[in-house]
Parts: structure tokens; C-alpha cells; sequence
């Protein structure tokens, strides 16, 4: 995202704030209190300048007013003081209305800058992170408002942990080591280096020619410098000491090795080809030299021992391996590489048991000990990469276990039995950080980046576990449902002949029922049964606390997980099909019940409709009081569990669910609508104005309301800003009391989102993505909690009075 869009966004969001505040003063009548806060007027001042002419004039006007509004205060508060002697009695005698309209105004003021730091805390949040949690926990402690939510709810899933620039001049090349704990940063003729961690400055080096570009080694002690003269020096990365004489690297690319102890460079030859030279940094040494008709990609690894360098050329080899003790070729492993692959950086997993290597047609992992192609992926995420980019060799990484590698901004499962997988994208903006300068964390929770101005940036990946780990699943979700209350999620893997059964607050998998593989499964609401079909004609009810099999009921007709269903407390299970052609007065249909402690049947009602069960989409829903149910559209509500019919259906009802307390009841959006319909539960009809959610659910995509009816959860597939033509999937929270989305979509790291489900208490929002689950802190005060220890406590008061001057300060955490 270039600065040119993120300034209009934050534009636009601030445009879009002062139009809320200004329908707000509007519908109250236009009182002043309501008028622009000293906040609102100081963020008008900083964008009329430059876009005034995009404000509308009654926007314009609003602001005017505010100002005018100001300058009046200024004026009585002098009077004020002036006449405070005479007024004295008569304001002890009023200070009882006073107080009263005083807090009225104060809570006014509050939630009207609420607002805006909600704001300022989401346009902080990729530049400084600390700064913006605790700004969104100050917009939540002003005020309840919409905009303090959806700032906290933005700010506590951004990607980004800390953002932190160190150097103090223009940078212009970084690099990192291979923990991403040291940092060396060059522009101009200054070179520096620091510890990210602790903000310590190393060293500092001056040069007398431009600094061209800055190397790292592997373990962040040895700093190599290219500059305009064509010739690099090595320094020791604390003191930044020079170690030796300068070497001839030429303009092109050079590296070092894991402990600094080699120094690599590729250079165009004047008489045709590439030479790849190799110097030992310690003695000066030259120890290898070898040339190509094309250019060299330099990789070291096996410690200092050993360099490989790839070549694109068509003839002869593709991969050279050379033992620096020795100066000689040893032999290379095969990678599954044809001649005419285009060969780009390769990587080398810390125990040297595996190779990635970058080819034209994607990313291949290879055994380097049993010559066996591990995965191999159709890479459609390879950044665009320069010439520079792909010499370098340092684009391609391993993390330290070896279960992933990076790609520049993609990371890559390299443990999947069934090959290389995609895992998580980037998603800052890619000219926030240059694409070989991603590294790994010690403890690989953490990817790290430097961005083209030298800032350092870690996201937190702790969540990408390797597959068959207890936050994910073996393989993707052959069948997945969560029960209504939140509590409880059944998946079947596709790999999978059993049904796990997961806890969501926490998320751990209970237990496993042994049954064969199907297509569709049902939960009670509180999670205790689960009803597994058994071909067309039978239903199998688990109790999934003993993992025992209670019985066998009847089977069903269409969608199965549509046309059964439990009651609210678990004790009666309803069924509707299709029974036989009643010849000319219609079709039969019928609606059973049956107690679950006996498995016997309570009731069987027979109907006689115009119109075939399979012709419509059907489904079966309970009232949350457990009196009644609605079969839907044909069949319309009846009684349980004598089966009268209390309201008629219609062949335009579709009712999916009801709230909490059973007095509303809704349409979901699908594959082809949009919009979240209200229905009358007492008549069955349209009630109130639909909620256009933007875009139809992905097909087959999950619908989640949370327990108390507040939210709403979807999945749709949208358009990316970078190119409208793709398109990603994304996860979308509305409040429904608002009728509005909380806070920034949620992107989707596999595409596949199988499933969403709030937890009981509403407080967070579990999906299932391929095959890893996520959990999403949703409710204000979990997001509160969260981001104070993350910001490791609220704004302090000079904090407080730089960016919320007109309040006085309280403590946020």
C-alpha cells in the first residue's frame, strides 16, 4: 500500500467521523455541546488546507460553527471569571442543575473523542504498535462507541508486534541476522548497527565513497559494506572495527558467510560470463574462484565449510556445491531440477537433511539424503524480484525447527505430507519491508523484517503450528459444525474415519468418536449429542461426553443438517421429510418427534402440501423456549410436540435461525444474497429494514450469530485493492444493535474457511482456516485485557496530554 493510500484512508475515516458526529448534532437538534471537539477542530485544521474542497459545505459549515462555538467559550469563561464573585451565590444555589448538565456534557465530550482516538490509535497502528494499543484502550475507556471497538478490534489482530526505526539517517540498505536480533543499516556514507531487542546501538562507521549495500553474517557478528567504488570492507559488528583490506567485489552481489569467516561475489567478467569469487575474511586468503556463462546465485551452509551456487544457465550444471577447506566440487544431490529450470535462491534446513530451491515452476523441497523429492507447490505468491533480489541468494529461509521456509513475504509448510502449502502472507503493504531481509525469531514465533527506511518490524506467527498439533487438524474438514451455544466444534478430517471433538474457550480437542467418514454432521445446541447420519434411511445419536452411542432413529430427505434438528435442552430430536405423492391434493410430508433418553417416538404428523419437500431449500429450527419449531417455507410453525400448526409458512419463507429470547428470527445471507433478513416470529414475515452485509457469503460458507445476538460473523470472497481482478476470502464481523461492521475484515491465510463459531460467552470468535483454528478476542473488555498486556500498560500522562488534551488524564490500565 503506497503513503499515498494510507493517507486516504485515514482521510476518509476522519471524513467519515465527522460526518457521523455532524448527523448526530443534527438529530439532536443541533445543540452546541455536540459541536467539534478542540481534538476534532486541531484534525480539521491539519486536512482543510490540503483537502478542504472534498469536505461537503455543510461539512465545512459544521466545522465553522465549532470554531465559531470555540471562540464563544473563550469569551464567557473570561466573563465568567469576572463576575464569579456576584455569581457565587446564585451558582450554590443551581450547582445541584449544574452538576447534572456538566456530566451530561462531559459524557458527550468523552464519546466524541473516543472517536476520534479510536481513529488516530488505526492510522498508528503499522507505524508505531505500542503507541496505538494503548490509544485504542484509551478511545474504549472514554467512551462505548462504535469507533472505539472497531479501533480495538483492528489494532489487537494487525500483524504487526512492534515497528521500531533505530537508525537516525536515511536509510537506503539493511540486513539482518539469521535470529533477526542484530540490525546493520547504511544511506549516504553512514553505517550503524543495533540490537532490536534492546535498542542498543552497536557501532558506528563512516565511509569515504556512498554506501551501495550492507551484509550481515548469519550470527550477527560480521558487517560487510559495498561501496560506490566497487570495493568492500568487513567490519566486526560491535565497535564496527574494520577487519582486513577492502576486497574487489565489484558492482554486483557479494554475501557472507554463516560466522563471516568467507565472503562471496559475483561479478560480470569483461571478457563475457560470471566469475564467482570467494575470500576468507580473516586472513585475506582468495579460496575460490569459479565462472559461468550466466549469473551465480552464492548460498553458503554446512556451517563455513560449504558454498552453492545456482545458475540459470541451459547447459552443463544448473547447482554447483563447493568445499571452501579444499577449493574443490563436491557432488550435488538431485533437486528434481531440469536444465531448463530457472534456478532462483536456495536454502538449506538447519540440520541440512532438506533443500527449498526457487524455479519458475514454484517452490521444491528436497531430501538431500535419500534424493527424494519431499513437495512441490504451484507457487502463484512468488514476489516480483529484480536481478538484485534473486542474486542474492537470501530470499529463500528455513525456520530454525526447519518446518517452514519463507519466500519473501509468503511462509511455506515444509512438513505437510502432502506438499509444500502455503501458511500466511504478509499482508503489510510490501514496500514496508524488502523481501530478503525476512528472518526468523530464536524461537521461530516471530517473523522480522527491515523496510526500505530502515524500520525494524516483527509479526507474531506463533500461531502457525505444524499440522497434527492440537490447534489444528490433520487434513482439511470432510464435515465440521459447531453446536449454538458456542461451546463445542465436531470436525471430521478428510483423512480422518473418526469425528474429533473440540472445547473452544479454551480450544482443545476433548475427545474422538470412531465412525466411518460422511458428509454432513449435527450438534445439539449445548454440544452434548451429536446426530451422525447412516446412509439415507438411519441416524446414529452420540453422546460425545462418554463417547457412547445412545441409539438409532429414523433417517431423512435432503439436507440433513437442515431437515433435523435438536430441541434447546436436548431432549427431543425432530425430523421432516417427504412421506409419498397424495396425487392431486399435493405431496405428504412428516414431522416426527422422539425422546432422546428413550430413543421412542413421541408424535408423527402427517401434512398434505401443494408442493414437494426437495423442491425447496427446507429447514427445521427450534424456538429457544422449545414449545415450537418452524419448518420452513412450506410448513410455517407448530406446536411441540403436538404438531399444530400455529403459523402457516409460504413458499417466499426462509427462516434460518432465532435470537437469544426468541422475539426476532432471521434469513442468513448465501452464495447468491447479500442482505441479513429480519423476520416477525409471530407472523413469519419481513420485519424491519434487511442489513446489507456488502457481498454474498462464499458458497457454502459458514454463518456465525453469537450466543447473545449481538454479532454477526461471515465469510465472502472480495476483490483485492492491489488488483480488483482477484480475489481473497475474508472474514467480516457486523453489530447487529449498530448495524455496522466491527472493526477490519479478517483475511483468510488459506482461502478455505470451513468453519465460525462464536465462543458461549460471545467473547471471541473461533474459525476454522484449512486446517488450523484461530481464536479472535471480539468483545471489548477481552480486547481491553489483551491489549494492555500487550502495550504493557495504558498511556502515561505525557502521552495522555500530546494526544488528548482536552480530558484530563485517568489511568487506562
Amino acid at each position: 500500500m503506497s503513503s499515498r493510500v494510507k493517507e486516504d484512508r485515514v482521510f476518509l475515516d476522519w471524513r467519515e467521523n465527522l460526518q457521523f458526529d455532524m448527523d448526530r448534532w443534527e438529530r439532536a437538534g443541533r445543540i452546541k455541546e455536540l459541536l467539534p471537539t478542540d481534538v476534532a477542530l486541531d484534525a480539521a485544521g491539519r486536512w482543510l488546507p490540503a483537502r478542504g474542497g472534498e469536505l461537503g459545505q455543510a461539512q465545512r459549515e459544521y466545522i465553522e460553527l465549532g470554531h465559531a462555538h470555540r471562540r464563544y467559550l473563550t469569551r464567557r469563561r473570561r466573563m465568567l471569571y469576572a463576575l464569579f464573585g456576584t455569581l457565587l451565590l446564585a451558582v450554590s444555589v443551581t450547582a445541584g442543575v449544574a452538576i447534572d448538565q456538566s456530566r451530561t456534557v462531559a459524557h458527550q465530550r468523552d464519546r466524541a473523542t473516543s472517536a476520534q482516538v479510536a481513529s488516530l490509535a488505526q492510522s498508528l497502528g503499522a507505524t508505531d504498535p505500542g503507541l496505538a494499543r494503548r490509544l485504542a484502550v484509551a478511545a474504549a475507556r472514554l467512551g462505548d462507541t462504535p469507533e472505539a471497538w472497531s479501533g480495538l478490534l483492528e489494532v489487537r489482530n494487525q500483524v504487526e508486534k512492534r515497528a521500531v526505526r533505530l537508525p537516525d539517517f536515511d536509510v537506503t540498505t539493511s540486513a539482518l541476522d539469521d535470529d533477526g536480533r542484530i540490525l546493520v543499516a547504511g544511506g549516504g556514507t553512514h553505517v550503524g548497527t543495533w540490537n532490536v531487542d534492546t535498542g542498543e546501538q552497536l557501532g558506528s562507521y563512516r565511509t569515504a565513497q556512498r554506501v551501495r549495500n550492507v551484509r550481515l553474517s548469519g550470527d550477527g557478528t560480521t558487517v560487510a559494506v559495498s561501496t560506490d567504488d566497487e570495493t568492500t570492507v568487513v567490519l566486526e559488528a560491535r565497535g564496527l572495527r574494520r577487519r582486513g583490506h577492502p576486497y574487489p567485489t565489484g558492482p554486483a552481489v557479494f554475501l557472507l558467510s554463516p560466522a563471516g569467516t568467507y565472503l562471496a561475489s559475483v561479478v560480470a567478467r569483461k571478457g563475457g560470463g560470471y566469475g564467482a569469487t570467494v575470500w576468507q575474511t580473516r586472513t585475506g586468503e582468495l579460496r575460490l574462484q569459479r565462472t559461468g556463462e550466466m549469473p551465480f546465485k552464492p548460498s553458503f551452509f554446512a556451517g563455513e565449510k560449504r558454498l552453492s551456487l545456482t545458475s540459470s544457465q541451459e547447459t552443463g550444471k544448473t547447482v554447483i556445491w563447493a568445499d571452501l577447506t579444499t577449493g574443490k566440487d563436491l557432488p550435488v544431490p538431485d533437486f528434481g531440477l531440469k536444465h531448463t529450470d530457472y534456478p532462483g535462491p536456495l536454502a538449506f534446513s538447519p540440520d541440512l537433511d532438506q533443500a527449498a530451491v526457487l524455479t519458475e515452476d514454484g517452490l521444491r523441497v528436497s531430501d538431500l539424503y535419500d534424493d527424494g523429492e519431499v513437495g512441490t507447490s504451484e507457487f502463484q505468491q512468488v514476489p516480483e524480484q529484480n536481478d538484485d533480489q534473486v542474486l542474492y541468494g537470501d530470499d529463500v529461509h528455513f525456520s530454525h525447527d526447519g518446518a517452514i521456509v519463507s519466500v519473501g513475504f509468503t511462509l511455506w509448510d515444509a512438513t505437510s505430507a502432502k506438499g509444500v502449502e502455503p501458511i500466511f502472507i504478509y499482508p503489510t503493504p510490501i514496500s514496508f519491508c524488502d523481501a530478503g531481509t525476512f528472518r526468523f525469531s530464536s524461537d521461530d514465533t516471530e517473523l522480522r523484517c527491515v523496510g526500505e527506511d530502515g524500520t525494524f518490524r516483527s509479526v507474531d506467527i506463533s500461531h502457525l503450528s505444524p499440522h497434527g498439533t492440537e490447534a489444528s487438524v490433520s487434513a482439511s474438514a470432510a464435515a465440521v459444525v459447531a453446536s449454538k451455544d458456542g461451546s463445542t466444534i465436531a470436525v471430521q478430517a478428510s483423512d480422518d474415519s473418526g469425528i474429533q471433538i473440540w472445547s473452544t474457550a479454551p480450544l482443545v480437542k476433548r475427545t474422538r468418536i470412531p465412525v466411518p467418514q460422511v458428509a454432513r454432521i449435527l450438534l445439539s445446541p449445548d454440544g452434548r449429542l451429536l446426530a451422525i447420519p447412516q446412509g439415507l434411511t438411519k441416524v446414529q445419536i452420540w453422546d460425545t461426553e462418554k463417547r457412547t452411542r445412545l441409539g438409532t432413529l429414523p433417517g431423512f430427505l435432503g439436507d440433513f443438517t437442515r431437515t433435523v434438528a435438536f430441541s434447546p435442552d436436548g431432549t427431543t430430536y425432530a425430523t421432516y421429510d417427504g412421506a409419498g405423492d397424495a396425487g392431486s391434493k399435493g405431496y405428504r410430508h412428516s414431522l416426527r418427534f422422539y425422546d432422546l433418553k428413550t430413543m421412542e417416538l413421541i408424535r408423527k404428523k402427517t401434512f398434505t402440501l401443494r408442493t414437494a419437500l426437495l423442491d425447496f431449500g427446507t429447514t427445521v429450527t427450534f424456538r429457544p423456549d422449545g414449545k415450537a419449531l418452524t419448518v420452513s417455507p412450506l410448513l410455517g410453525t407448530v406446536a411441540v410436540p403436538s404438531g399444530k400448526v400455529l403459523v402457516p409458512g409460504t413458499t417466499g419463507l426462509h427462516l434460518d435461525g432465532y435470537g437469544p429470547d426468541g422475539t426476532t428470527a432471521y434469513t442468513d445471507p448465501d452464495s447468491v444474497h447479500s442482505t441479513l433478513t429480519f423476520l416477525d416470529p409471530r407472523t413469519l414475515r419481513s420485519q424491519g429494514q434487511p442489513l446489507d452485509l456488502g457481498a454474498p457469503v462464499s458458497y457454502d460458507a459458514p454463518v456465525a450469530h453469537s450466543p447473545d445476538g449481538r454479532l454477526i460473523a461471515v465469510a465472502q470472497q472480495n476483490a483485492t485493492a492491489a488488483d480488483p481482478s482477484s480475489e481473497v476470502e475474508e472474514i467480516k464481523i457486523w453489530d447487529l444493535l449498530a448495524r455496522r461492521q466491527v472493526g477490519p475484515s479478517l483475511k483468510s491465510s488459506t482461502g478455505s474457511v470451513a468453519l465460525l463459531t462464536f465462543t458461549a460467552d460471545s467473547s471471541a470468535l473461533v474459525t476454522l482456516d484449512g486446517q488450523e483454528f484461530r481464536t479472535y478476542p471480539v468483545a471489548p473488555s477481552r480486547l481491553v485485557d489483551e491489549l494492555c498486556a500487550m502495550a504493557d500498560g495504558g498511556l502515561t500522562e505525557e502521552e495522555w496530554q500530546e494526544h488528548i488534551p482536552d480530558v484530563s488524564y485517568r489511568k487506562t490500565c
